[in-house]
């Protein structure tokens, strides 16, 4: 008879799997309870690490609170000093698709005479029906144009200012970027109201990794740079 003997019986191991099991599951649906999704405007669920304000204060991460407005219509990020409308969030791949609040307004860059370059798409029709998109306002009459792409001070023509900043998609700017596509105001302001993608990926990394979506099985992988 042996003493001591540490027992080589499964159901150790297999119970305290089933525990660990058990335990996850149940803090999982307590989550849930406690932190039901919420929804406002076109958003139908938003939950961690989103959040609205009108959230209890344990549900979701503040750096990603949401606020809902114009009479539960709009669902509106404020990042930086920027202010956005989030047109959608896509749990499966991190990604939320948002679009400058402004770009319904006068998004372009204006100038007080005609300008002649392939850098400047003129806005007409989509902001003028008639002429070379030119716009009388209390200042004067003045032209609208749009850019796609950084811009420094020897792009800017004379008389001109830039009356917006937006960001844009990297496909938009590829688009702009090929001499043989010709791409009008009209797809641009497309683009824009359809909006960017950010993602709160890297909030997944810790120092010296980098981040990723496997495709295989939607799971967030992270390896060392």
């Amino acid at each position: 008879m042996e003493i001591g003997r540490p027992s080589s019986s499964p159901f150790i191991g297999l119970g305290s799997f089933i525990f660990l099991v058990l335990m996850v599951f149940h803090l999982q649906t307590s989550y849930a309870k406690v932190c039901p999704a919420s929804s406002c405007g076109n958003i139908p669920n938003i939950s961690h690490p989103f959040r609205l304000q009108t959230d209890p204060p344990n549900c979701g991460k503040t750096r990603y609170e949401l606020s809902c407005e114009n009479n539960n219509r709009s669902t509106v990020l404020y990042l930086y000093s920027g202010k956005y409308y989030v047109h959608a969030i896509n749990y499966d791949n991190y990604t939320i698709r948002l679009a400058d609040v402004n770009i319904d307004k006068a998004n372009c860059s204006s100038c007080e005479n005609p300008v002649e370059s392939p850098l400047y798409i003129p806005t007409d029709p989509c902001i003028n029906s008639s002429g070379a998109a030119s716009t009388t306002s209390s200042k004067g009459e003045y032209y609208s144009y749009v850019k796609v792409g950084g811009t420094n001070t020897a792009e800017l023509e004379d008389s001109c200012h830039i009356e917006l900043m937006v960001m844009i998609t990297s496909r938009l700017q590829r688009i702009c970027e090929n001499s043989s596509t010709k791409i009008s105001y009209k797809d641009i302001h497309n683009q824009l109201v359809y909006g960017f993608e950010l993602s709160w990926l890297p909030s997944f990394a810790h120092f010296g990794q980098a981040c990723y979506v496997n495709g295989s099985n939607n799971m967030v992988q992270c390896e060392d740079m």
